[in-house]
C-alpha cells in the first residue's frame, strides 16, 4: 500500500492490484510509484478486463473492520472502537482480527447490522466475547478453537461481564440462564435476552455446552 496516504481512491486500489509489492524494498509505494502503476493498469486495459475482480475487491474491503469504503469519496482507515476484545500477548493479533471480523460479517449477514447477539441492538464497545475462554483453548493446544468465530458472541459490555464470569449462560434454544447470585434488577433487565436460532449452529452449540457446564458447576447445578 501507499505508506502515508490517508485516503485511497478506486484508482489507487486498481494500481495496487497490478503491483507486485515484493518488487519494492520498502514494502509500499510512494505517490509517484502509485501513479505509475495506475498508468500501467490503463495501458493493459485492466479496469475493463478485470471489472468483476475490481468489484469483488471493493466489496471485500467493505467487510474489513478498520476501513471505511466509499467508492466515490475514497477508502480511509477508521477507529474500530465499536468492537473490542481482551488482548493477551499469548494471542496472535492477526488471527484475532480475523476472528473479530468474522463475527462482524456474521452479524451483517444475519441482522444486516452489527448488534449485540443477546440484546439485538447496535452500540459502541461491543465485545467479541469468547464462549470457551481463549486462554483455555490455547492451554489445551487448540488454537483453532481460540480463533474460531463460532466460539464467539458479540455482546454489549455489561452482558459480557456476566457471561465471561459464568454468571449467565444460554441453553440449547438460546434462552438466557441466570446464576442464583445474579441480582433481581439484572435478571429483570436481561430476562428477555435470547440468542437467535440463526447463530446457533452445531459448532456454536458445542461451545455453549462447554460454557453451560462451567455455569452449572459454578451455580452448583448438575450438568445439562
Amino acid at each position: 500500500m501507499y505508506h502515508s496516504k490517508k485516503r485511497l481512491t478506486k484508482n489507487d486500489i486498481i494500481a495496487l492490484m497490478v503491483t507486485d509489492l515484493t518488487a519494492y524494498n520498502n514494502g509500499y509505494l510512494n505517490e509517484k510509484e502509485l501513479e505509475t502503476q495506475y498508468k500501467y493498469s490503463q495501458a493493459i486495459n485492466f479496469e475493463n478486463n478485470k471489472y468483476n475482480q475490481i468489484r469483488y475487491m471493493l466489496n471485500f474491503l467493505k467487510l474489513m473492520p478498520d476501513l471505511n469504503v466509499d467508492v466515490e469519496n475514497g477508502i480511509t482507515f477508521i477507529d474500530n472502537s465499536n468492537i473490542t476484545f481482551n488482548f493477551d500477548t499469548k494471542r496472535d493479533p492477526y488471527l484475532y482480527t480475523i476472528y473479530r471480523n468474522d463475527l462482524k460479517i456474521e452479524s451483517l449477514n444475519v441482522y444486516k447490522k452489527i448488534v449485540c447477539y443477546a440484546e439485538k441492538i447496535c452500540c459502541k464497545g461491543l465485545v467479541a466475547s469468547h464462549i470457551k475462554p481463549s486462554e483455555v483453548c490455547l492451554k489445551e493446544g487448540k488454537p483453532e478453537e481460540a480463533y474460531d468465530y463460532n466460539n464467539g458472541l458479540l455482546l454489549q459490555p455489561n452482558v459480557d461481564a456476566y457471561f465471561d464470569k459464568f454468571d449467565i449462560s444460554f441453553d440449547e434454544n438460546g434462552t438466557i440462564l441466570f446464576d442464583p447470585a445474579v441480582t433481581p434488577d439484572i435478571i429483570n433487565k436481561f430476562k428477555d435476552f435470547k440468542l437467535d436460532k440463526e447463530i446457533l449452529n452445531s459448532k456454536r452449540l458445542e461451545y455453549l455446552k462447554y460454557h453451560r457446564e462451567k455455569f452449572n458447576k459454578k451455580s452448583g447445578k448438575s450438568s445439562l
